[in-house]
């Protein structure tokens, strides 16, 4: 591909994976489609030969960010910015049964009869009696894995803020990003005006993936022992420390932003891409 760089792309490897492109632009029609491709998986950090630890990871939710350097080779028409579809509705029936129980007391008539000095009794008993009713309800959620919405803090930096939906995968009751969150061949996520005496079809345009530190989850953490093999820590709250500092490491190692982790709420940098033109040669 035209113009590639081995600074182009940075990213966590294993949790994230990011890729962007957009149409040329030409003199006739001086707009590009940039195009976005993201997908999250279930990180598996640590282990390798001269690791003293090894743990899993998943991210819980996360924004996807687009800036430039100035001075910036395109602007962004508002007009053409994706802001998420409207979510997947669908009606699920769910069955619900009550129980009902009612009683009557002992009905009951003693009549006396003084010249005999008899008497006689009747009654009538109703017992307990149980009733059930059946109803079916339905109900309408959201049907999809991943919610996308819209944010714009200024006019230079349009974000994507991504959850998981009710149909995400969870791991010990948390939901969690998997996948991908759009069609990254169909859906345009803006459309790029290039400026004013900027030539040719290479950008400018970086696009982010960033997170929380608190937005990171670990677990099946595991400390090599005496013996040189991994065991598994039921209380792995003393290495929380270590594990963060192990992922500002790698982070430093893939070039990318490393925050102070102690914090729940700095924000680490899970991966920069910067956009290409793609031709149909390319490929």
């Amino acid at each position: 591909m035209s113009g590639f760089s081995q600074n182009r792309l940075r990213q966590l490897q294993g949790l994230v994976s990011i890729d962007a492109w957009h149409t040329p632009p030409t003199s006739d029609r001086p707009r590009a489609d940039l195009h976005v491709y993201a997908y999250f998986d279930e990180g598996r950090l640590g282990g390798c030969t001269e690791d003293s630890l090894a743990f899993n990871m998943v991210l819980r939710q996360a924004e996807l960010r687009i800036n430039q350097t100035e001075p910036r080779s395109f602007g962004f028409d508002p007009a053409k910015i994706w802001r998420g579809e409207i979510d997947k509705i669908g009606r699920a029936k769910q069955t619900r049964t009550e129980q009902q129980e009612s009683t009557r007391d002992l009905e009951a008539k003693v009549e006396v009869r003084p010249t005999t000095l008899s008497g006689s009794a009747g009654g009538k008993a109703h017992l307990a009696q149980g009733t059930s009713t059946t109803s079916q309800v339905e109900v309408e959620e959201s049907l999809k894995k991943t919610l996308v919405s819209f944010s714009r803090t200024d006019r230079t930096m349009p974000t994507w803020v991504l959850k998981p939906g009710s149909q995400s995968e969870k791991r010990d009751g948390i939901s969690y990003l998997h996948g991908s969150p759009w069609s990254s061949d169909q859906q345009r996520l803006l459309q790029l005006v290039r400026r004013n005496g900027h030539r040719g079809d290479d950008s400018d345009v970086r696009i982010s993936l960033v997170c929380r530190r608190e937005d990171l989850y670990f677990y099946g953490i595991r400390v090599r022992n005496a013996a040189g093999e991994f065991e598994e820590l039921q209380d792995a709250e003393p290495r929380r420390v270590a594990i963060q500092e192990y992922l500002r490491g790698l982070l430093l190692r893939e070039e990318l932003p490393a925050p102070d982790m102690n914090s729940p709420y700095s924000l680490v940098t899970l991966g920069i891409v910067v956009s290409e033109p793609r031709h149909p040669d390319d490929w």
